[in-house]
């Protein structure tokens, strides 16, 4: 047992030169099949969503393999438009949420979770609700299988308070 997942092997078997007056019967040959007992490695996010804080600066973002830890494996990811966060670049009052991302994690053997980060942008504008990147993995590595969630979001929480108005005093005179 070598601790590697591996599909399916197999070998041809022949009889021949039989001795001590023992014959060969009419099956002399077949084959034999080495079924495989580790469980394929697939690859996925940790949740499906994860939440930042605007003002956090960035967010992290862990993919997790499951299964044989043997092999060395990547993935590419993605944070990309499609949410309704805005993407751009980082700036005072850009009005971007986050800055789009897009690479390759390696996992070494023996690696369970590897991240990527996602910078946030603090554009200091009031914002009602909170906003969604879209996230994603593929193009995996043989032999990972791409595992559930493989697809998700980083949901964006505002930081800033809504704008109030109010007298300076109660009563006026004019």
């Amino acid at each position: 047992d070598d601790q590697l997942f591996e599909l399916t092997e197999n070998f041809a078997v022949t009889l021949s030169n039989a001795q001590g007056g023992a014959t060969i019967g009419t099956t002399s040959a077949g084959s034999v099949n080495i079924l495989d007992d580790d469980t394929q490695p697939s690859l996925q996010f940790s949740a499906a969503n994860f939440d930042v804080n605007e003002n956090a600066g960035t967010a992290s973002v862990t993919v997790t393999r499951t299964g044989a830890t043997e092999h060395v494996l990547s993935v590419n990811y993605s944070a990309v438009t499609g949410g309704s966060a805005t993407a751009g670049t980082c700036g005072a009052f850009s009005g971007n949420d986050f800055e789009p991302t897009s690479g390759t994690l390696n996992f070494a053997a023996g690696d369970n979770s590897e991240t990527f980060d996602i910078t946030i942008c603090n554009d200091g504008l009031f914002e009602a609700s909170n906003e969604t990147i879209l996230i994603a993995l593929n193009t995996q590595s043989a032999p990972a299988l791409l595992g559930t969630p493989n697809s998700g979001t980083v949901t964006i929480i505002p930081n800033v308070d809504p704008p109030s108005v109010e007298f300076s005093a109660a009563t006026s005179s004019i």
